[in-house]
């Protein structure tokens, strides 16, 4: 039988409960806190174990979120959590075969689906701006810029680090996306050449010949020989600025 349901307890406990665990010096003590948050300074230091154990596993199991939002007391006096999140990191998922299985399948659409199979992070949006860009930080920046300037972005995709020789299948993923008007085309080099991003965004426009308007910004390594594919191979020269870009294929989708 529950006796206390829920305890919601402030930030300061938790840091002063990890303190404890710790044996830190200068801390609150066991016996302030219990009367603080109305438990014995067993349970307490019970609770200062647990959560130095969650934190363990946390770091052990490549976990990005593990916890407990509600905790009880039984009549006997025994701690029971009553619920608990484990979320397990992407990348972790090959490193943790024991409870990667275990966990609820992610919902996907077929196009998410897919961009899973290649290797690429492709998230579906309900936009018609369509956006591929290297680095998650350079994406989701693009996408910001697209809704400042009344857009809407279709999708995340981005082709940074080994990814960025994946341009072609990248294009055919945000093309296959329904009601896509425009296409934002943003690459910045540094390890991942622009030239070699930009080639497999030419060849996939040579394969699957697109109606909608691309709009181009590239800087970086390899600029000068993506730059002049662009003109020699699609007639197409590239914005100044990230800004005019997304200015262009946004009002191009309207």
């Amino acid at each position: 039988q529950v006796v206390l349901a829920e305890h919601n307890l402030p930030l300061s406990t938790f840091e002063a409960l990890v303190q404890i665990a710790h044996a830190e010096e200068d801390t609150i003590s066991v016996s302030e806190l219990a009367e603080r948050i109305r438990l014995s300074p067993s349970q307490v230091s019970r609770l200062a174990i647990d959560l130095e154990r969650k934190g363990q596993v946390k770091r052990q199991r490549s976990s990005t979120d593990s916890h407990s939002t509600r905790v009880a007391v039984t009549e006997a006096g025994r701690l029971v959590a009553l619920d608990c999140k484990f979320t397990l990191d992407d990348s972790g998922v090959k490193r943790q075969p024991g409870i990667a299985p275990k966990g609820t399948p992610e919902r996907l659409t077929g196009l998410e689906a897919r961009g899973q199979e290649l290797g690429l992070r492709y998230i579906e949006l309900d936009g018609n701006v369509g956006v591929l860009a290297n680095g998650a930080g350079l994406t989701m920046t693009t996408m910001d810029v697209v809704r400042h300037h009344g857009g809407r972005p279709a999708n995340f995709l981005e082709i940074g680090g080994a990814a960025y020789t994946q341009a072609k299948p990248a294009l055919e993923l945000v093309l296959s996306i329904p009601g896509v008007k425009s296409i934002v085309i943003n690459f910045c080099g540094a390890f991942a050449r622009t030239d070699v991003m930009v080639e497999g965004v030419i060849d996939a426009v040579d394969e699957l010949e697109p109606t909608v308007g691309m709009f181009f910004c590239v800087h970086g390594t390899g600029e000068k020989e993506a730059v002049a594919m662009l003109k020699r191979r699609l007639g197409v020269e590239p914005f100044d600025t990230m800004d005019e870009a997304i200015q262009a294929a946004v009002e191009a989708a309207r």
